[in-house]
């Protein structure tokens, strides 16, 4: 795929997303809403809407830094590139964070045609592109949310490792784990394509492979960051008790989760939430068992290797009192080698188009929650 197919797509797929996700918004505050004026209309459709849960944690962040170890559990990079754009162009922290994820999940989307080329026919890197667009979470992407950003330097960073660029991908990987703490997952696809690469022969092994330490580096630096702004290098694992998660081994998460989701009485959207979180946790884990027996689904060593760790590591630490499956349905749209898989086992077109109908109209449903209030994963 040339650069400039690849950039024609990429705006193609970008214009759907936004017409998906701000039609949707426009739609659903015009519903819910009585806003008094059309430039507070706009504001709110455009803005305020993407800016709810999390979000607010980043602003605060951007704001005034980490002062105390519950905002530990949300990675630096993020309400950093935020709090520069506010201090050096005046931006609001909203609209900051809005570009950022933007233009994030732009790039993110050209890097991820240009990756998949590599290795697949236009029409399943495009098939897998428009899955990713309009899965049910997407909308994600153009919130105040790290989706786009950690999805742009994981894409970046697997794309350097394909062309050999161990030095940016090293980088890529650092910020990638600034970003989120399954940023260091990125160690797995790096280690694998360098060995592949020199053939496996440990004779062939050159200084180069210590870029690779630049990956754990991102986490290293946020630890020392949280050690001299509160003392505890570990503070993003010990923050997690905020939202009651702790360990569990991931078959137990999916076997405690399944019997919550059936047995326990829940009624109205708290139902419906976690019908919709075990389903899509079981749709990640039928995809990555799918693509390790059945040979035309099967991916590059070292994109499987990065799929399975980054499906189970959300799966080791379920909130029990809130869900087994706590924000999994957001995790995922992250990983895009199950958006790969999905579009080799969706062959025929026949079955491609109920599934983009069924999935806009997934992500619609769920934005209309996100835009009353409602928390969505």
């Amino acid at each position: 795929m040339t650069r400039r197919n690849a950039w024609l797509y990429t705006f193609a797929l970008f214009l759907l997303h936004q017409f998906i996700v701000i039609g949707g918004s426009f739609v659903f505050v015009s519903r819910h809403f009585s806003v008094p004026s059309l430039k507070e209309y706009l504001q709110y459709a455009l803005i305020d809407n993407f800016v709810r849960w999390d979000s607010l944690w980043y602003i605060r962040i951007a704001h005034e830094g980490y002062r105390w170890d519950q905002p530990a559990a949300f990675f630096p990079l993020y309400p950093y590139l935020m709090g520069a754009l506010h201090d050096t162009l005046g931006l609001s922290y909203r609209i900051a964070g809005l570009l950022i994820a933007n233009a994030a999940f732009l790039l993110a989307i050209y890097l991820l045609l240009r990756l998949l080329a590599m290795d697949y026919p236009r029409e399943t890197v495009v098939k897998a592109l428009t899955l990713l667009v309009v899965f049910p979470t997407s909308f994600y992407f153009s919130a105040v949310y790290t989706e786009s950003l950690f999805l742009f330097l994981t894409v970046g960073c697997f794309y350097c490792i394909r062309e050999r660029q161990w030095l940016w991908a090293g980088v890529f990987g650092f910020f990638a784990s600034m970003t989120r703490n399954t940023g260091i997952l990125l160690v797995l696809p790096f280690l694998y394509e360098y060995l592949a690469d020199k053939k496996f022969q440990w004779k062939e092994i050159r200084a180069d492979i210590l870029l690779i330490g630049l990956i754990p580096a991102g986490i290293a630096a946020y630890m020392i960051l949280l050690y001299t702004k509160i003392g505890d290098p570990l503070g993003f694992v010990h923050a997690q008790k905020y939202w009651k998660r702790s360990f569990l081994w991931p078959w137990a998460t999916v076997w405690q989760g399944t019997w919550d989701m059936l047995f326990k009485p829940r009624n109205g959207w708290i139902r419906k939430h976690r019908l919709i979180e075990a389903g899509i946790a079981y749709w990640e884990i039928l995809l990555t068992g799918l693509s390790l027996w059945k040979d035309r689904l099967r991916l590059r060593w070292s994109y499987s290797l990065y799929l399975i760790a980054a499906v189970t590591v959300p799966l080791l630490s379920p909130s029990p009192l809130n869900s087994y499956f706590y924000s999994i349905p957001r995790f995922a749209v992250v990983i895009f080698p199950l958006f790969v898989i999905w579009a080799l086992l969706l062959r025929q077109n026949r079955w491609l188009i109920p599934v983009i109908v069924i999935s806009i109209v997934g992500q619609w449903y769920l934005l209309d929650k996100f835009t009353t209030g409602y928390f969505v994963f």
